[in-house]
């Protein structure tokens, strides 16, 4: 299962790999985050250019 478990003295933390429909909805969030944070941008852009 590709479990990687780690000890630092206080915890023990394991990552569980995301599945496959996971990892589709997260890189859609992805794409829609960088998508507005794209239009902010070129709309903060042509503000700085009119004034």
């Amino acid at each position: 299962m590709g479990l990687n478990p780690v000890n630092n003295g206080e915890s023990l933390l394991i990552n569980i790999p995301l599945t496959e429909e996971r990892r589709m909805e997260l890189t859609k969030l992805a794409k829609s985050e960088s998508e507005s944070a794209k239009s902010v941008l070129e709309t903060q852009g042509k503000m700085l250019i009119i004034r």
